[in-house]
């Protein structure tokens, strides 16, 4: 399969970035960049001069595995790729009519890594849309569309005042299952409809299942880290959190240094940054520690879908910010969490994980 990926490459950008790990670590060189990746790769020199110092996800591509497409517009336009990815499609979008025209639905994937919840609407139609920063998407509206019966009788606009916005520039509808007698219906309007359901006399009307839900092929997406870092074993632990404090600057300048810190410790702090999702919280995990993760019941469900967070909150309510580390150290509980976390990292949050998810329709459907 031929795949061309488009994105500028001019600076880092984590969810483009590890997308890209994941297809040339699976495809090798039938991933075609539309533009050099050049920080990806082994021979790139300057590494600490990068966001996060380069660590985890940069310079770790053979350079062999490079290959930059020629005459782009002409192979998209005669359709030799298989598949058109783009990375980062808020932030680039080079050659879109081309593919938009060349290409179905099927055939093309908008990956959008941004740290809100807006989206590029003009893609919806064009391909499958993987967010990251995903709030949700249909959300009940019972109490608003219970509130507005009046005389067994609905009249309501289906719009963003009305209902929220729960992701900017996707268009949604609202549908309501209700009953009239013993009679079931259900009704759906689109956005800036208004829709409207009347009881006949003497009936009443009962709102059932109402919701407000977002419209087109749009999907979650996760960050995720190379399969190769991860530790085959829990390593040995010396001490109850890492050294490394989300906010007051990098400590290490070293990648390994950064990583044996975790390694030996119970657990690493982390929370949410820009958005919910943040490398650190991978970083963590794939060193056989545990992140100590404040708030992390409030991350809405299709944000970090894939991530543990049921574990995670487990081991968090078990121990606290000041737990004992002599219980911990003699805590079956303990490993036994650590070797579920490092099992399910292995399989869910890696890079080639991630593509098989984005490349697979209906893995991605199940999760929507």
């Amino acid at each position: 399969m031929r795949i061309l990926y488009i994105s500028k490459f001019k600076y880092p950008d984590y969810q483009n970035d590890m997308i890209f790990h994941g297809l040339k670590s699976v495809f090798q060189k039938d991933v075609y960049e539309s533009d050099h990746a050049a920080y990806m790769y082994k021979d790139f020199s300057n590494l600490q001069s990068l966001y996060g110092r380069g660590f985890t996800t940069y310079g770790k591509l053979d350079n062999s595995l490079s290959n930059v497409a020629d005459d782009i517009k002409d192979k998209i336009r005669h359709k030799f790729f298989d598949k058109v990815i783009y990375g980062s499609i808020q932030r680039c979008e080079d050659y879109f009519e081309d593919v938009v025209t060349s290409y179905g639905k099927d055939d093309v994937i908008f990956i959008d890594g941004e740290d809100d919840n807006s989206i590029l609407s003009k893609s919806l139609k064009h391909g499958r849309y993987f967010k990251r920063e995903l709030s949700s998407t249909s959300t009940d509206v019972t109490p608003r569309i219970v509130k507005a019966v009046k005389d067994n009788k609905l009249s309501l606009s289906a719009d963003n005042q009305t209902f929220g916005d729960t992701a900017r520039g996707i268009p949604k509808k609202l549908f309501v299952e209700y009953r009239i007698g013993n009679r079931k219906a259900r009704r759906e309007v689109y956005e800036g409809e208004t829709l409207e359901i009347a009881a006949p006399a003497d009936e009443k009307l009962v709102i059932d299942k109402p919701h407000y839900t977002l419209v087109g092929n749009i999907f979650p997406i996760n960050f995720c880290i190379p399969k190769a870092l991860i530790v085959k074993k829990i390593p040995q632990k010396r001490q109850l959190y890492s050294n490394s404090i989300p906010g007051r600057g990098y400590i290490f300048d070293n990648e390994q240094d950064y990583y044996d810190d975790y390694r030996k410790s119970y657990f690493g702090l982390t929370h949410k940054k820009g958005g919910w999702d943040c490398c650190r919280h991978y970083e963590i995990l794939m060193n056989g520690c545990i992140p100590y993760f404040p708030n992390l019941s409030d991350c809405p469900p299709l944000t970090m879908a894939k991530f543990p967070k049921d574990i995670i909150l487990e081991a968090n309510n078990m121990w606290g910010q000041d737990a004992n580390p002599e219980e911990i150290k003699s805590s079956k509980e303990y490993i036994g969490l650590v070797d579920l976390l490092l099992e399910y990292t292995r399989n869910n949050l890696t890079t080639e994980a991630e593509v098989a998810y984005v490349l697979n329709p209906s893995i991605a459907s199940c999760i929507k």
